[in-house]
């Protein structure tokens, strides 16, 4: 111990995490001459044969040479005169980034969702890690967020691995391990039986923690942490929740399934969770770039751009094809002549090129920023000259998008720019289509279900909706949940003229093809009805024509359901379309439409 000294770091910028197994200090080595920080932890053992045997196992730890576990340097153990105790003393290299449990309070304070691509990148880190240490029969057993220090931009590195000696007894498991600390054990390991398969359910209740920071409490964790343990029933509620709310992923879920079985034999182990494709994308997510990648371009070779316009561009992307800053340079740089007239006799090579750039860079945030750029501008003059549409329906193009949806769910510039996106290629009959086939609908739904407050994002899907709901292409079992998602946002959102008018004719484009549509507007499901959501924009906008004309184009679709004309007439629906008669009296389509409307409604 005398090699070490205890550095007092005041204000500390970097607090290394307690531990329940022991203390952590910060401590400089006295026989290097350049000043360098360790991390040492002391564990207090309750006599001289469990120090000695404790250092004995753990000697093998000193062999570990992995990128995603912390490097321990040596162990001793050592006696302390003052208070008379023996201590195991463990010497680790200092990683001065923080642990896992910041990030996750600091996103549970903002009630922030983690990205699933952080998520995609601590599942790859550690299992590649628990997979190395697993093959060399070396388990954990102390798994938890603070355990996982984060070493660089959504990197990770597992530290402090506890030993058999010192967490095998209940006695001294009690003394050294507090209550709150158990919460992410398995239910065999609160028991003394540590398998492999105890890292499992332990890493599989950190990413669900890492899930929850938007929705529970730390409390409120905690106590779905020990519920899980005992009720099947409480993961899948929780799954169903987080999809729903914060648009999680079915196959992250899945795999959180084969995680945190509550019996360990059907429990998978991290062998067997190298099979899915989920773990699989996980682990290449954190793979070194390959030399091919990984190198630049030659230089001076972006210099062949500046000496043409569109078409090198393309041929550029084309050849230079798995180079990231080749696609990112070649994409500025047709934004320069994007915006031309003759760019639209290009249409039919810009979209597909570019769509092929985006989805084999996916991860590239500023490659795909750029490429909706390109695609913006392009797409904005083919519908406003309303040319070359056959190019708008590129499957390709609508794939790349749900999938940058799912995989920076909570990018908002990005998710703001997808569905700005899907809106305007919902403008298309054919594309409209192919949206509602590519499982769109869903997608848009989490959206708005997530950001329900952010008017900018609604506005943009409920423009997608109407688009797709006008084609006839939102199914049965998507229809009740679109039209409720609907209605809220017209009940949050009813100041929003351009908002209110997407909304009603989405709705009125799902009422000619549903009357379960009919039925949800006017049966109240959270104690208003429908009914006094739309009356209420009409009183909002009753000055804007447009505004009351979609209006009573929903309203006009909404009695040709006969279940909803005894509830529009109790709501008194007939007086306010002959107010609106009177007022807009000048107004030859508003008229018509509320004749026609008071027409059903009187027979």
């Amino acid at each position: 111990m005398q090699r070490y000294k205890v550095v007092e770091l005041e204000p500390e910028p970097v607090p290394v995490p307690p531990t329940a197994l022991g203390k952590m200090l910060m401590v400089e080595d006295n026989q290097l001459q350049e000043t360098k920080m360790f991390v040492l932890k002391k564990v207090e053992c309750i006599d001289e044969d469990e120090a000695n045997q404790a250092l004995n196992e753990a000697i093998i730890l000193l062999k570990l040479q992995h990128s995603s576990i912390c490097v321990y340097r040596e162990f001793f153990v050592t006696w302390d005169q003052e208070i008379s105790s023996i201590f195991l003393c463990l010497v680790m290299e200092h990683k001065g980034e923080g642990d896992l449990s910041c990030l996750i309070e600091d996103k549970r304070r903002e009630q922030e969702a983690i990205e699933e691509m952080v998520i995609q990148r601590l599942l790859g880190h550690a299992l590649d890690a628990l997979v190395y240490m697993h093959k060399q029969n070396i388990l954990h057993r102390n798994l938890k967020p603070t355990n996982i220090l984060l070493t660089e931009k959504d990197s990770f590195t597992i530290t402090d691995l506890s030993l058999e000696t010192l967490m095998n007894d209940e006695l001294k498991l009690n003394i050294r391990v507090e209550e709150g600390c158990k919460s992410w054990m398995a239910p065999e390991a609160l028991e003394f039986s540590f398998t492999e398969k105890s890292d499992v359910w332990s890493l599989g209740c950190i990413v669900l923690e890492m899930m929850t920071c938007s929705t529970l409490s730390a409390t409120e964790v905690t106590q779905m942490l020990c519920e899980l343990r005992k009720d099947a029933v409480c993961l899948q509620n929780t799954l169903e929740t987080l999809q729903e709310r914060d648009g999680y992923s079915e196959p992250l879920c899945n795999i959180l399934r084969k995680m945190l079985q509550i019996c360990p034999e059907e429990r998978a182990t991290v062998i067997e969770l190298l099979d899915v494709p989920y773990m699989k994308k996980c682990i290449e997510s954190i793979k070194p770039i390959s030399s091919e990648e990984k190198k630049c371009l030659p230089p001076g070779i972006t210099n062949v751009l500046y000496e043409g316009g569109i078409e090198i561009s393309l041929e550029f992307m084309e050849f230079y094809d798995a180079f990231e800053d080749a696609q990112v340079a070649a994409l500025h740089h047709l934004t320069k002549f994007i915006g031309n007239q003759d760019a639209l006799s290009y249409i039919s090579d810009i979209i597909p090129c570019v769509s092929n750039a985006m989805k084999k860079h996916v991860g590239c945030v500023e490659l795909l920023l750029q490429g909706y750029k390109v695609m913006y501008e392009i797409i904005s003059q083919a519908l406003e000259q309303s040319l070359n549409e056959e190019a708008l329906n590129n499957e390709r193009l609508i794939s790349v998008i749900v999938e940058i949806v799912r995989t920076h769910f909570h990018h908002k510039e990005l998710l703001s720019l997808s569905c700005c996106l899907l809106m305007m290629l919902s403008a298309n009959d054919k594309a409209a289509e192919s949206l509602g086939k590519a499982g769109v609908v869903l997608e848009v739904l989490k959206v708005l279900r997530h950001f329900s407050a952010d008017r900018s994002l609604c506005l943009s899907c409920l423009g997608v909706l109407w688009g797709v709901s006008v084609n006839g292409c939102i199914d049965e079992e998507q229809c009740e949940a679109v039209t409720l998602i609907l209605l809220e946002s017209l009940g949050r959102h009813p100041g929003r003229p351009v908002l209110v008018n997407n909304a009603s004719l989405a709705l009125a484009g799902l009422l000619r093809t549903s009357e379960m549509a009919a039925l949800r507007i006017i049966v109240p499901v959270t104690g208003i009805s429908g009914i006094t959501v739309i009356k209420g924009s009409y009183q909002l906008h009753c000055d804007n024509p447009e505004v009351v004309e979609n209006i009573l184009l929903l309203f006009l679709e909404m009695v040709q359901h006969a279940p909803t004309v005894p509830e529009l007439l109790c709501y008194h629906v007939d007086q306010l379309l002959n107010e609106i008669k009177m007022k807009n009296a000048s107004t030859e389509d508003i008229v018509v439409l509320v004749n026609a409307t008071l027409l059903k409604l009187q027979q």
